[in-house]
């Protein structure tokens, strides 16, 4: 009994040695698992959405909050677990965190309502939260020199590639063929096994002594992003017919400039503020905050987005939307690995620079999407989009800890992190703000081509009520009225797809900016020497 005792003590569990290379591994590999799991939970849920809206009655007004509370949320309780790591131990936050997430996985499974499905993603966020930057930085405790670099390529590209691809497959799988709640079962189930492989192989680090958690800044901090979320995501909502004057909209302006001002002033007078701001004093780190930041709406947001738009304007089946989004994250391991070796022989710089490059062009590219894209369209820019994000996200980390002192690099690490996950929950939401804004100038448009008395148009509708014709059931209607309500359905789904492609568009311009931004920086620290403290 002592010796079992022994072999799982938490503080240095006894089952393998420390130095034993199999312990690291399979260390390694459970928190790989536990990633992989946090990123099926938002890959699955995306894909298999619109059954969870049929289901539980959600208007589409309010669809936009369900994944995007889930990424909020992720990126808000970074500052938190960076904090709590250092105070009480890494491995107590990893698995306090993992225990979080599963449990918002299994309650999420069994919401009734929408408000209880916010309410327990926003608890799987959290909980993945926590294990997010603590993953990171347990692994580098645990490897080191050649092995610790291999660790992180191996946790980079299999934890989140992994992830999308596992993560798409399983929710086209499950949207298709299986109920929407079991997949949220399967997260929680897969955790379970996780949670006994950290108690047994991950050992307890020490704890730093730490000032008072900063409230104050991160309740600000909450404010910002939860109004900022607010305001892109309702502020063209249909019930919000004043759109950027309304009430709403003056409400979110006030909080989330009262919010930075007074996180401001306080960041003056604190001892040990939440977020070092003066970091953002280096050139380096601000500038890759900026990129990780639209990289991530690449990442997460413009993933989302597809995925609705391929199920609502290409009708595409779920099975088929996990195959297609599973190649965004094939590209993505690939080119992730294929960035670890191009900084050994290109400038970090122009490899970052290459990354965004790739992501300009699949932006721009989806401009000329139409109804009768095929799925080798859309396939391509998934391929450029994934070797974008994979070949600019890990020289961006890097670029963004150039430089940067030891006793502020987990600081810097924590807000690049942070950039990236806001990123990603505000992309969704900015691109569906453009579409919204663009679909009636596109609609209005289709609108002023048609003329009812053009013959070659009543030819059209000739033929295509012919074709409706020969259904069987026409549900009480004339072939006439049936071929027209396709034809306005036609029209309805190439404005809304155009409206889309706008968003692209801008942000490819938007990419543009940074590539020049990117290579200015190359050119000016070209003769000075890359460090990076560790």
């Amino acid at each position: 009994m002592q010796g079992i005792k022994e072999k799982l003590n938490w503080v240095q569990p006894a089952i393998l040695p420390k130095e034993s290379l199999l312990r690291k591994f399979i260390l390694l590999t459970s928190i790989i698992l536990v990633n992989i799991i946090i990123i099926v939970e938002l890959m699955a849920s995306s894909i298999s959405m619109s059954i969870t809206q049929g289901y539980l009655a959600i208007d589409d007004t309010k669809t936009v909050w369900i994944d995007n509370t889930f990424l909020l949320f992720l990126g808000m309780s970074v500052p938190v677990a960076i904090y709590t790591s250092r105070k009480y131990g890494y491995k107590i936050m990893f698995f306090l965190g993992l225990s979080i997430f599963s449990t918002g996985c299994i309650f999420t499974g069994l919401s009734t309502s929408f408000y209880e499905l916010i309410v327990f993603r926003a608890l799987a966020g959290i909980g993945g939260g926590l294990v997010f930057p603590v993953s990171l930085a347990v692994i580098k405790r645990a490897f080191e020199g050649s092995l610790q670099r291999m660790a992180l390529s191996i946790y980079v590209g299999v934890g989140f590639g992994g992830g999308f691809i596992i993560g798409a497959l399983l929710g086209g799988f499950y949207g298709q063929a299986l109920e929407w709640r079991e997949v949220h079962y399967l997260c929680f189930s897969l955790a379970i096994p996780s949670l006994f492989l950290i108690s047994a192989f991950m050992y307890e680090t020490q704890k730093y002594p730490t000032h008072k958690f900063d409230f104050l800044t991160f309740i600000c901090f909450a404010i910002f992003l939860v109004s900022t979320l607010t305001l892109l995501s309702q502020v063209k909502a249909p019930w919000n017919t004043e759109g950027f004057r309304s009430s709403l909209a003056w409400g979110c302006y006030i909080s989330m400039f009262l919010s930075q001002v007074v996180m401001l002033i306080w960041y003056r007078y604190s001892k040990a503020p939440l977020f070092e701001i003066s970091l953002f004093k280096n050139v380096n780190f601000c500038v890759a905050c900026v990129c990780m930041a639209f990289v991530g709406v690449m990442f997460f947001g413009a993933t989302l987005v597809v995925v609705s738009l391929m199920e609502k304007v290409f009708g595409y089946e779920r099975l088929k939307i996990g195959y297609m989004i599973a190649i965004f994250g094939v590209s993505f391991v690939i080119s992730g690995a294929l960035s670890s070796a191009l900084v050994r022989f290109i400038n970090l710089y122009f490899v970052v620079a290459l990354g965004l490059l790739a992501l300009c062009v699949s932006s721009f590219l989806t401009h000329s999407l139409t109804l009768i894209s095929s799925p080798n369209d859309i396939a391509i820019l998934l391929i450029l989009r994934g070797c974008g994000v994979g070949l600019s996200l890990g020289p961006l980390t890097a670029m963004a800890l150039r430089n940067i002192p030891d006793d502020l690099t987990g600081q810097a690490a924590a807000l690049a992190t942070i950039f990236r996950q806001v990123g990603g929950a505000f992309g969704s939401s900015a691109i569906s703000l453009v579409a919204v804004v663009r679909n009636a100038f596109h609609t209005a448009r289709f609108g002023e081509q048609i003329n009812p008395y053009s013959p070659q148009l009543q030819n059209y509708f000739r033929k295509l009520a012919f074709e409706v014709g020969k259904g069987e059931s026409l549900e009480g209607l004339s072939s006439a009225e049936v071929s027209k309500s396709y034809f306005i359905e036609n029209l309805k789904g190439q404005s809304l797809l155009l409206s889309f492609n706008d968003a692209f568009y801008l942000f490819g311009w938007i990419f543009i900016a940074l590539i020049l931004l990117v290579v200015t920086m190359a050119l000016i620290n070209k003769n000075k020497p890359f460090t990076l403290n560790k």
